[in-house]
């Protein structure tokens, strides 16, 4: 049976909260908490699966509890309730669920049975710093947090909701901001403003946290192509498409050395599962799969269906040639992209697996294409390819 815990500092409301859901969520065990300290001490008796909690109450407020459910029971899930507006605190707290005071008992009831299978399906949403600190901006509180993360400690001031000053070891500012707020997996601890403090950051916390994920982005892709560049001269792809499905003439279709060596790459996504190379026809010319993967032997039919019907769609639409054709499924990215060659163009298509980097997949995809182009003749200039839409 599943444990929830709800923190709210108003008896009458945890009463009837327990006495409705009880109705409501079958095999579900709801447990109460008037403040933050009851509710930690709960929390060391007994396994919760999800936390549900106010944020002004007495004794230890809910931020307070977060930031000791961060350092204590990581990943935890949490629902806030709060008095705001849920719909504009949801839309940019994507990270947390939150409910509207005061709330209808059905729409608590669904919320939490919705965070509850999102756990069960392996999708756990603990406390985030990004989604900590929007929390500490819209309810305008003034405090210092010190954030961990592995040996790695930052300090992050806020005074009246306002990000002012964040220190990282020999980083301060702006430069602090952008390493502290990129971190993952965090513990947070809170300790109150004595002072006014100085003010190093001037940008909004909005801005901060696009700019620190953007260059955690850019930082993580480099790492990842070094890493291949380093590797990619011993690669040996000699044994990567000896299981390749065989033709409709049960004969084994002819493989691409140029294109199966460009499909290397791929294998260094984040999520990748495979990419193949197919003709208009459907003949597959080359392929990359990751470990314990198969590729349907009809995907090349089903690619040049697809591709076909977009193509109409596009022209229909009066939008211009497509470039890239991305399904998002409920177990997969599916993007296909169309080369150039000769004497016909030919279909990318790769295959990821759900929560996979899909801009560098992107990327990938382009560099793929330029590569392709034909070589333009003496004192012409290179046509380059259109730029992938946004």
């Amino acid at each position: 049976m599943k444990q929830v815990l709800i923190v709210d500092d108003e008896k009458p409301f945890l009463l009837s909260v327990e006495q409705g859901l009880k109705s409501r969520l079958k095999k579900t065990k709801i447990l109460t908490a008037q403040n933050g300290v009851e509710a930690l001490a709960m929390l060391q008796l007994t396994p919760v699966d999800l936390l549900v909690t106010d944020l002004k109450m007495p004794v230890m407020d809910g931020f307070e509890l977060l930031s000791n459910v961060s350092r204590d029971h990581t990943g935890m899930p949490v629902i806030v309730m709060t008095a705001l507006g849920a719909p504009e605190v949801q839309e940019k707290l994507g990270a947390i669920r939150c409910i509207e005071k005061p709330m209808d008992l059905a729409t608590l009831s669904d919320t939490i049975q919705q965070a509850l299978d999102s756990r069960a399906s392996g999708f756990v949403q603990g406390i985030t710093l990004p989604t900590f600190a929007q929390l500490m901006e819209m309810e305008k509180k003034s405090c210092t947090l010190e954030v961990r993360a592995e040996k790695q400690v930052g300090r992050l001031v806020f005074d009246g909701g306002r990000l002012v000053d964040v220190t990282c070891g020999d980083l301060d500012g702006e430069e602090a901001a952008y390493e502290v707020l990129a971190w993952g997996e965090v513990s947070i601890e809170m300790e109150a403003l004595e002072a006014p403090p100085r003010q190093t950051i001037h940008a909004p916390l909005n801005h901060l946290l696009l700019e620190a994920l953007r260059l955690k982005d850019e930082k993580e892709w480099a790492e990842k192509e070094d890493a291949f560049a380093a590797e990619e001269d011993d690669l040996d792809l000699s044994d990567m498409f000896s299981t390749l499905p065989e033709s409709e003439t049960g004969s084994m279709p002819v493989m691409d050395a140029s294109l199966q060596a460009k499909l290397a790459p791929f294998s260094v996504i984040e999520g990748f599962f495979s990419v193949g190379v197919f003709t208009p026809g459907g003949e597959l010319q080359a392929k990359l799969e990751a470990e314990n993967c198969e590729h349907p032997g009809d995907m090349g039919n089903l690619v040049n269906r697809l591709v076909q019907n977009s193509q109409k769609a596009s022209d229909m639409l009066g939008t211009g040639a497509g470039q890239l054709l991305h399904i998002e499924a409920e177990q997969a990215h599916i993007m296909i992209r169309c080369l150039p060659g000769k004497p016909e163009p030919r279909h990318l298509v790769l295959i990821l697996r759900p929560g996979a980097s899909i801009g560098m997949a992107r990327l990938k995809m382009g560099k793929i294409v330029t590569s392709l182009q034909p070589e333009p003749a003496k004192g012409s200039a290179r046509v380059e390819p259109a730029s992938e839409p946004r």
